[in-house]
């Protein structure tokens, strides 16, 4: 009996050992699907900002403006105009997001375009990819992912639209 656990445990030890090799490729995919995980989390996190400001201003910034009037109120801005940022916060822990939001995981400059391309009736914000080029399949905007809102609560997708 004891010789039957015995060989059944070291069964399970050199097939555990087995599974633990890791395929560089299937790693390599999964680290490039996180980071467009996190720019779709940290565009949805723009959007939300652009959407504050546009509450207090009145308008979203301009594209010379640009995403910094999230941080620093714009010099252009008209003291008649109530600017109540900065309109980007640290997530903290709940997600995984740099301090800085305003650089793509793979450390490029979000990109922004008021009135939008994509979206004419508001703006575009996005990340070039991981190829850094304007304009190639790869580019993450917020006219392409899903919303925030989505993102955090799968089950209640598409509700509220």
């Amino acid at each position: 009996m004891f010789r039957r656990s015995l060989a059944a445990l070291l069964v399970a030890v050199i097939l555990s050992g087995c599974g633990a090799q890791t395929d560089p490729a299937k790693e390599a995919a999964e680290e490039k699907q996180e980071a467009k995980n996190v720019a779709a989390m940290q565009i949805g996190l723009l959007v939300a900002a652009l959407d504050a400001y546009k509450t207090s201003v009145g308008e979203f910034p301009s594209t010379k403006q640009g995403l910094q009037a999230l941080r620093i109120r714009p010099a252009d801005l008209p003291r008649t105009k109530r600017w109540d940022g900065s309109y980007l916060v640290s997530q903290g822990t709940l997600l995984p997001l740099k301090t800085d939001m305003l650089t793509d995981p793979w450390g490029h400059p979000y990109q922004y375009r008021s009135p939008g391309t994509h979206k004419s009736d508001s703006f575009d914000v996005w990340s070039r990819g991981p190829d850094g080029v304007d304009g190639s399949e790869d580019e993450i905007g917020n006219w392409n992912v899903p919303r925030l809102a989505d993102m955090l609560n799968p089950d209640e997708q598409g509700k509220g639209r």
